[in-house]
């Protein structure tokens, strides 16, 4: 029985040994398959921004990363590559550890047309995918802006009428105000102005409109608009006097207006006969001499 013992504790001690050394060998294991993170998948940018699509994946390993849109038969990228001709997309490629890496399709200059859903895809037998909806809004920010629009030269008893459209910038003005030669134009001060206002979310402006109905030479000037975010332009308004083209009309002084009523242009200037009469009233007094 001893030796019986001794040969089932051997065998049992030869077999634990072979055990352990299966053990201890590596073991190759199949790698992770890749998975996304969860990051944003709906996207709004305004006109003209750069639009950024996220794709985080985990585990990529050997596979290849692809974006495409879902209306399209095509792919738009692989990898780092483009393949459509837009020359403002691209792929943003980060590496952020041995197992987490970025594919974000970027897009300059975004326009309406490049809003729609996409597809960031994991080259996997499964074909892994993850849609991402990119929404662009509009119209896009441009440099703040000003202009007054109107006539230069109007008639006596013409209406003026001066349209000022402040433009652009992250937002649209909250005021515009307007002058006249420096003095800010107060409908209580200046009774024959009227002066109205809106706000287009459309242009995303502000308007206003100045009007002076049936003018006189008094409002002759420099009228300036100005709006909330200190955008200025101004235009001279010359009222002319009179029906007639502008060198036709009545004598003027040496200010450039006309003469006052009772006031005889004969005064400021001879008239040619006057002066003919007086150049022979000269010669008929040297003769008789």
């Amino acid at each position: 029985m001893t030796d019986v013992a001794s040969m089932v504790c051997l065998t049992l001690q030869l077999t634990l040994c072979c055990f352990l050394q299966v053990l201890s060998e590596p073991v190759d294991l199949p790698p992770p398959e890749p998975e996304f993170l969860t990051v944003p998948n709906n996207i709004t940018v305004r006109e003209g921004e750069l639009a950024k699509l996220p794709c985080s994946v985990l585990h990529l390993g050997t596979k290849q990363v692809g974006w495409k849109r879902v209306d399209k038969d095509h792919m738009t990228t692989i990898g780092t590559m483009t393949w459509v001709k837009d020359r403002s997309i691209t792929v943003d490629h980060i590496e952020k550890s041995e197992e987490v890496s970025d594919w974000n399709l970027m897009i300059k200059n975004v326009q309406p047309i490049h809003a729609g859903m996409y597809e960031c895809q994991i080259t996997t037998p499964e074909r892994l995918r993850r849609k991402v909806q990119l929404n662009v809004f509009g119209p896009p920010i441009t440099d703040p802006d000003i202009s007054i629009m109107g006539k230069e030269y109007v008639e006596t008893g013409e209406d003026i009428r001066l349209v000022c459209n402040a433009t652009g910038g992250p937002h649209i003005p909250e005021e515009i105000d307007w002058f006249k030669d420096g003095d800010k134009i107060d409908t209580k001060k200046y009774r024959n102005i009227l002066i109205t206002k809106y706000r287009s979310l459309h242009d995303r402006s502000m308007v206003s409109e100045l009007i002076i109905d049936r003018s006189t030479l008094r409002d002759s000037g420099t009228y300036i608009c100005r709006s909330s975010s200190d955008e200025i332009d101004s235009k001279r308004v010359t009222v002319l006097f009179g029906d007639s083209p502008r060198w036709e009309r009545e004598p003027q002084n040496e200010e450039g207006t006309p003469f006052k009523d009772g006031e005889s242009g004969c005064s400021r200037q001879r008239h040619p006969q006057f002066l003919l009469m007086l150049l022979l009233f000269h010669i008929y007094q040297s003769s008789c001499t």
